[in-house]
């Protein structure tokens, strides 16, 4: 997809964000921003699914299918279209063993089949409650879009997105990454002054007394 097409889904996603409650300030970064979402950082981890396995610190709960398909080296999920599909009564979840403030991926909805629904996104906040953060909209096609947050969240929630499509959802994810801003980084400790050695005052004095006496002889002589 061009990049102007891609920078339209992403201000449609941000569109449809920026009417979510402000319990949570959203910080959006679409398609062209990655080198900025990646300075903001303090520390990110990052899932490329290049095998069955997981980062430490991420887990899935899929809503449907796999999801991580190593030999494609990307991850699937299926959104059901509610409430004529009855297979799965859970959305999909990526859950973060650590409370973070930052998430990125590089997102697909081609398909495959018919236009879905979409998704919409909601943060498992660290309190225990969620936030609506908005919705990307079907046939979203491979595009970064990610967020920081001024409160951290534990997971992300992945369910049907409303449009009226025909077909449930069906999206994959890449290149997932989660870690800290540099704004919710803990502030350095100060450090602390060394200490003089304990003898190195009185050596400063016994030279000085030194450099006088000599001053004096040589006035003498």
């Amino acid at each position: 997809m061009p990049a102007i097409a891609r920078l339209l889904v992403g201000a449609s996603f941000f569109a449809c964000l920026s009417s979510a409650a402000p319990a949570a300030s959203i910080t959006y970064f679409a398609a062209g921003q990655y080198d900025d979402f990646i300075a903001g950082l303090s520390s990110y981890a990052l899932e490329d699914f290049a095998d069955a396995s997981y980062v430490p610190g991420l887990s899935w709960t899929t809503a449907m299918t796999g999801p991580a398909i190593p030999r494609l080296e990307f991850s699937v999920d299926t959104i059901p279209d509610s409430p004529t599909d009855t297979r799965v009564l859970s959305p999909g979840v990526l859950s973060f063993a650590t409370p973070v403030t930052a998430f990125h991926a590089l997102w697909d909805l081609q398909g495959p089949g018919g236009i879905g629904s979409g998704l919409s996104l909601t943060l498992g906040l660290a309190d225990g409650s969620t936030q609506l953060i908005g919705y990307l909209p079907p046939r979203t096609s491979l595009s970064y879009i990610g967020f920081y947050s001024s409160t951290p969240f534990t997971s992300l929630i992945f369910a049907e997105g409303g449009w009226p499509g025909a077909y449930k959802e069906r999206f994959s994810l890449d290149n997932v990454i989660f870690g800290q801003t540099l704004a919710a980084a803990p502030p350095a400790p100060p450090t602390a002054p060394v200490p003089l050695p304990a003898g190195l005052p009185l050596l400063g004095a016994g030279l000085a007394a030194l450099a006088a006496l000599r001053r004096r002889r040589a006035r003498m002589h």
